[in-house]
């Protein structure tokens, strides 16, 4: 699997969505779900159930289908055109969620300085490994990717400002 190419924080912000499934009761996730999901993405050598399988496949699939802000990309082209994205997302299903402060944390901030945009767009982009934050796009009747084709869209526009 690629999940081996994570670094230490974009594991940690997968199993963190992952204990969240459990905390929120959704998609039939256990305790023992979870912490078999964490030793597998620690690079532990566990043999996992069908369910498991099947989220170990949902997150590689995900993690290989966003594409990560880079160094040289345009950083306020990037947070401009993420912000206009989000502005039509309704998120009023979602009140008071992670989903929801992570998003206005993205409006809010657009003029802020650059040290704190690189902390706002590493943390959007760790989030769209989480699967919880998926979960709560999915309840506002989007699909649980649009976040990351929103990213997408945003990271192309950065690329072709360089």
């Amino acid at each position: 699997m690629k999940l081996n190419k994570m670094n230490d924080s974009q594991k940690y912000a997968t199993i963190a969505g992952i204990f969240g499934m459990v905390l929120h009761n959704r998609r039939g996730f256990t305790k023992k779900t979870a912490e078999h999901i964490k030793d597998y993405i620690d690079g532990k050598n566990i043999k996992l159930d069908g369910l498991e399988k099947h989220w170990i496949n949902v997150i590689e699939c995900q993690f290989n289908s966003i594409d990560w802000l880079q160094t040289n990309d345009n950083l306020k082209v990037y947070i401009n055109t993420l912000s206009k994205l989000l502005t039509g997302f309704d998120y009023s299903d979602v009140q008071g969620s992670d989903l929801h402060g992570l998003i206005l944390e993205i409006l809010e901030n657009q003029d802020a300085d650059d040290k704190k945009l690189i902390e706002i767009v590493k943390d959007f982009q760790l989030d769209l490994l989480d699967l919880e934050i998926q979960e709560q796009v999915q309840d506002c009747y989007y699909s649980n990717r649009y976040l990351i084709s929103l990213n997408n869209q945003a990271i192309q526009a950065a690329r072709e400002a360089r």
